[in-house]
């Protein structure tokens, strides 16, 4: 007895280890299967329609068809501390019932998911048992966070009854032979037969082995699965490769000939892998979810090498066609290649990687660093958050030189940050970023601020301010500036640029905007005006004040003649609405002359000063 329960220990522990595993792959994947940027969606104002919703749903439930798991899902929080489900894998049944709780952001009470949204570690798995409508299970939640700073919960669950079911194998299984041992025990003592004995414990290392099997197995293609390669992994002790292979348009193979065909499609390649595996190397195969293969070396290889060889194999079954109830197919595959001996997961690395090998259309591509977008833009926001707490948010200041009556009045604000490293870079290298998380706002209010000192210590001078389309559509923050500026009573000195490029999606909310600044003496200019498709009829509704003409058209004037010709109506519109025109990137002499002759109101450009913290008031012209 003390034997089986020792067996049984060490079988439910082990088992329970895979479970947990299998648990956690699935949560976390869950991100990697929704669309690109899901989990920053404004859902209350813009949730997936119902169709987009069954989508996920159903993209969900496929990855998790061949494995033990019951559902994988994500929680989002509202402001109101509401938590919610943003997306869920289901049934068969369920989808088939169609029912309204089958589709996402149904709101969902658990203390364990209120805590971790207050409390909780970013990426720390947390295993506790759940209770509710759909059943009881045992699940995970991991706590995550997107590359813009909102955070979600994503989780998997696996139910209580099939851990309970696996549990009673293992006992019914261990109960078996012990009976089974305990009934050859008596014979062996009755008969003195030492052979006996010996069947007995090779048939139970044969039993627990087909049980061990039945669980680390693909049950569609018989390939070891990710519960394997993850035990396997763990026990590699030295430099080795991994690659995940992909099934270029599995998806449509599917929904072209369906998913019976689409299963065959699948074993037939995993015989093609497998045959071409045993070419490579040293090499093992895995079945991931989904489409997806997975390959790693067991011998110490360079990377390079193992690339060439993962090419040479996908070359090699990319000759090869699929035939199967009259129809043909042809089989695409692509590979991302990563070091198992890295620090990071290794797993997403290569996904990481494939996805670049998809991007660029290439057959294999190895890891680097810097296609880790992710990261970059972690170390940008962590730049952001850092020069806000050590107010190293600066305001620079780009002089607009008047032609008539040669003087400077006129200064561009622009936005700058010091990184961690110490140092000072422009808006192009984090505000695109910014405008997709809420420093965005903060960088806002701290550029108001400067502009507004800015002309209260220069009564003398007019600044403009850059707003973008989610500034102006935003009507706590327009709010917040009109007033300030009215407090302030620096309107006359100040003007809003606005950017051309931009998109609007309610056009009469600039409109107002606009004439609500315009009370206040403020001034307005479209930005960059000409480097998109310009809408003449929305920028005379506007009755702008400057117009201010992209430096694209300015930098090409003196080489081509036809930029001349579009400089030259641009200049004449303007004037027919009354706006003045600023021409940009006027960079030396000959630009500023030129000008000068098509007779631009006001230049700016390094010919005229380089924004700086300082105000310039002498220039080259």
């Amino acid at each position: 007895m003390g034997y089986g329960y020792y067996t049984y220990k060490a079988q439910e522990k082990d088992t329970l280890k895979r479970i947990k595993q299998e648990l956690l792959h699935g949560a976390v994947n869950v991100p990697l299967l929704l669309p690109k940027n899901y989990h920053d969606k404004d859902f209350i104002h813009n949730r997936p329609s119902k169709q987009e919703d069954l989508a996920n749903i159903i993209k969900l439930s496929k990855s998790i068809e061949h494995t033990n798991l019951a559902y994988i899902y994500s929680f989002i929080q509202e402001k109101n501390g509401t938590i919610l489900f943003s997306s869920s894998s289901a049934t068969q049944k369920e989808i088939d019932a169609n029912e309204s709780d089958l589709y996402s952001f149904d709101t969902y009470e658990d203390t364990h998911l209120l805590s971790l949204f207050q409390n909780g570690t970013v990426g720390k798995p947390i295993y506790t048992d759940t209770a509710d409508k759909w059943g009881h299970f045992l699940s995970v939640y991991v706590l995550e966070q997107t590359p813009h700073g909102r955070k979600y919960i994503v989780g998997a669950d696996y139910k209580q009854q099939d851990l309970h079911g696996l549990k009673q194998t293992i006992i019914h299984n261990i109960i078996y032979f012990i009976t089974f041992i305990f009934i050859l025990i008596v014979f062996i003592y009755l008969l003195s037969n030492y052979s006996i004995m010996h069947f007995l414990k090779k048939e139970l290392k044969k039993k627990t082995k087909q049980l061990k099997s039945a669980y680390e197995r693909d049950k569609n293609t018989q390939l070891k699965n990710k519960a394997k390669l993850f035990f396997d992994i763990d026990k590699l002790a030295h430099s080795c490769c991994i690659a995940i292979v992909d099934i270029e348009k599995f998806s449509m193979i599917n929904d072209v000939y369906g998913y019976n065909y689409g299963n065959k499609y699948l074993i037939y390649v995993a015989s093609l892998l497998m045959q071409h595996t045993h070419k490579v190397q040293e090499c093992k195969l895995y079945k991931l979810e989904s489409d997806l293969f997975c390959i790693i070396s067991t011998q110490n290889t360079s990377i390079d090498r193992f690339e060439q060889d993962i090419y040479k194999l996908i070359r090699s079954i990319s000759k090869e066609k699929f035939k199967y109830q009259h129809y043909e197919s042809g089989i695409s595959l692509r590979a991302g290649i990563a070091d198992l001996s890295r620090k990071d997961n290794p797993l997403m690395q290569a996904e990481i990687a494939l996805k670049n090998a998809k991007e660029h259309r290439q057959h294999t591509m190895i890891y680097t660093s810097s296609m880790d977008i992710n990261a970059k833009n972690k170390k940008v926001l962590d730049d952001i958050n850092n020069a806000i707490e050590k107010q190293q948010v600066f305001a620079y200041f780009q002089p607009i030189y008047d032609l008539q009556t040669k003087t400077i009045t006129k200064y561009e604000s622009l936005i700058r940050i010091k990184t961690q490293e110490g140092k000072i870079v422009p808006p192009a290298h984090f505000l695109d970023l910014a405008k997709k998380t809420v420093l965005y706002k903060e960088l806002t209010d701290i550029m108001i601020q400067k502009v507004v000192c800015a002309a209260q210590e220069n009564p003398h001078l007019n600044f403009s301010l850059n707003l973008s389309s989610i500034d102006i559509e935003n009507e706590t923050l327009t709010n917040h500036l009109l007033n300030t500026i009215t407090q302030a009573n620096i309107g006359t000195q100040i003007t809003f640029e606005i950017l051309e490029s931009e998109e609007f999606k309610n056009f009469t909310s600039l409109l107002n905007f606009i004439n609500e600044a315009k009370k206040l003496g403020i001034k307005i200019s479209i930005d960059d005006f000409g480097s998109g498709y310009s809408n003449i009829a929305n920028t005379i509704k506007l009755e702008i004040d400057y117009l201010k003409i992209d430096g694209s058209l300015i930098t090409n004037i003196l080489t081509n003649p036809r930029y001349e010709k579009i400089l030259k109506s641009i200049i004449n519109f303007a004037h027919e609405i009354g706006a003045l025109t600023i021409a940009e990137f006027v960079e030396n002499e000959a630009i500023a002359q030129k000008m000068q002759e098509l007779h631009v109101d006001m230049i700016q450009g390094y010919h005229i000063g380089k924004p700086s913290p300082v105000l310039c008031t002498t220039t080259k012209t």
